[in-house]
């Protein structure tokens, strides 16, 4: 389960990420490992992302919805737990559903390279993995 969330959360990270926007700035390793594919792959691979980036921007709304409401929830005179509860499940049952759109996008994007493409985005996928591990264990 941890794995599913820290593969998600890079997910997130790279579909909301400028550089895979087609900019020039190359901040993270799979920015990079992405940049070094020939110039049709590294496009079809931004491609993949972004397109699950638009199918879950409802689902970013609905989240950031879901997080007023538990917020809400929580600063209320009385606390409902039972909402609170609930509104978790939500937040869950959402954040699932956009980490499904996102693995499925990864899985295609790397369906469409070569062995030795795919070992360089492993690598970096690696290297990213632990820089966003050590930039949390210095928060």
């Amino acid at each position: 389960m941890k794995k599913l969330a820290l593969v998600t959360t890079v997910l997130i990270a790279l579909c909301a990420s400028p550089a895979l926007a087609h900019t020039d700035g190359l901040s993270t390793p799979m920015e990079k490992a992405i940049s070094r594919l020939p110039h049709d792959k590294a496009e079809e691979f931004r491609d993949s992302l972004q397109s699950a980036h638009e199918e879950n921007k409802d689902l970013y709304e609905q989240m950031r919805q879901l997080h007023r409401q538990m917020h809400d929830i929580m600063t209320a005179d009385t606390f409902d737990e039972d909402a609170f509860v609930s509104k978790g499940e939500e937040l869950r049952q959402t954040h699932d559903k956009i980490a499904e759109n996102l693995d499925a996008a990864f899985a295609y994007a790397l369906s469409e390279l070569s062995p030795a493409q795919r070992q360089m985005m492993a690598r970096a996928f690696e290297h990213q993995r632990k820089a966003e591990h050590k930039a949390k264990k210095e928060e």
